[in-house]
């Protein structure tokens, strides 16, 4: 896809920077249907040359533009226009004549190839809030087995050790 075939007008407001420039050129093209539901973006390195910008500043709008759900990436295809413009209840938008109301509450939609990982099994115990209890660690016993090893093999602890690693497990 060339620029002209994008048709971006960036604003030259300095003081938006230029990912929130390029966002807002890119939300109007597809608001204007200029870019149509589906359609494939030049990738970032392309558009990056194209518009004459830092690629991480593209890379910065596009990944705006894919949390507030105007694009959709999918792994080794590219970067695509969403299906629907998102509705902006700031900016007086809402869903288009005869489509259903969305759900208000913030989302967003997890990429296939992450659903086994955020998929809880019912049964499974969670551990994942709180910390372990510092009291049930046995810290003076593990300072006592430091201070005896520091004692008793102080000379080759506190050199360098050999380059290939312990002898023993080389051995082994």
């Amino acid at each position: 896809m060339r620029l002209k075939d994008l048709l971006l007008h960036l604003d030259d407001d300095p003081a938006l920077p230029p990912s929130r420039r390029l966002v807002n050129a890119i939300e109007r093209a597809i608001l204007e249907r200029r870019l149509q539901p589906g359609m494939a973006l030049p990738g970032s390195r392309a558009l990056a040359a194209m518009l004459d910008m830092n690629r991480n500043t593209v890379v910065a709008a596009l990944h705006d533009l894919e949390a507030e759900g105007w694009l959709v990436s999918e792994p080794n295809r590219g970067t695509f226009v969403a299906g629907r413009p998102p509705s902006d209840p700031l900016k007086g938008e809402g869903p288009h004549e005869g489509e259903p109301t969305p759900n208000p509450a913030p989302n967003f939609d997890i990429p296939s190839r992450l659903s086994p990982l955020s998929a809880q099994d019912p049964e499974a115990l969670v551990l994942s809030d709180g910390l372990p209890d510092p009291g049930l660690f046995p810290a003076a016993e593990l300072a006592k087995a430091y201070q005896r090893a520091l004692q008793r093999h102080s000379r080759e602890l506190l050199q360098y050790g050999e380059p290939m690693g312990n002898s023993l497990l080389r051995g082994a």
